[in-house]
């Protein structure tokens, strides 16, 4: 139940030598269940080390339109939307604040 917290902070790193545009991804499960439930983040990677932040109270819901239902939030999907070529990026920590 991530209702408490307000930001995601990921830290990422890239060892690309120019910025990487990427999607950050979160599905939560609705109950009943619905698998329209999901929020789009984009953000350019700058080379070397990156700290992401997200703030979760203004997330809206990619499928409705609607805000974003925080309470069971099940994954985090990190893709490239620069497929010509290939990209390392590592992770640090994944963290949620209040």
């Amino acid at each position: 139940n991530w209702t408490k917290y307000g930001t995601l902070r990921l830290e990422l790193f890239s060892s690309s030598k120019a910025s990487v545009p990427i999607l950050i991804r979160l599905d939560a499960a609705s109950y009943p269940y619905s698998s329209d439930n999901w929020a789009n983040t984009s953000v350019d990677l700058n080379p070397g080390s990156n700290l992401v932040e997200i703030d979760l109270d203004q997330l809206k819901n990619a499928g409705t339109g609607a805000e974003f239902d925080r309470r069971h939030v099940y994954n985090i999907v990190v893709v490239t939307s620069d497929q010509r070529k290939r990209h390392n990026l590592c992770f640090g920590k994944i963290i949620l604040t209040g």
